[in-house]
């Protein structure tokens, strides 16, 4: 959206700083409480269960998406709001995996405090 209205600004990608436990470092995060915390470490873990099916050979991404749902919503206290599968650079949606370039993103309610996460496979 920047480059296409051509505004005057420079987007610097930087990796996602995360806790020990891999949760994402958020602002939201102070929101949480123990027991919210030890649920929430399962959103990282979650992508990353759908990192290691793409390593292992499964690319559908419906099937991928369909796995990720189902780890986020083994801890009681998560809601799923989306998780989605889109291009690094655009983010627009995708159909079909390319190593590098395919960003999974999702958010997800921890009873009422909201948190998002991504990974690039």
């Amino acid at each position: 959206m920047v480059s296409d209205l051509h505004f005057p600004v420079e987007i610097r990608i930087a990796p996602i700083v995360r806790e020990e436990d891999g949760l994402a470092v958020s602002a939201a995060n102070a929101f949480l409480s123990d027991f919210q915390r030890k649920d929430a470490v399962a959103i990282y873990r979650s992508l990353c269960k759908g990192r290691e099916l793409l390593d292992s050979g499964i690319t559908n991404l419906d099937r991928l998406m369909a796995e990720i749902i189902h780890h986020l919503s083994i801890p009681r206290r998560l809601r799923v709001i989306y998780v989605n599968a889109v291009d690094a650079e655009s983010f627009e949606p995708v159909r079909e995996y390319i190593k590098g370039r395919t960003l999974i993103a999702t958010a997800v309610w921890v009873d009422q405090v909201r948190l998002v996460d991504n990974i690039i496979v």
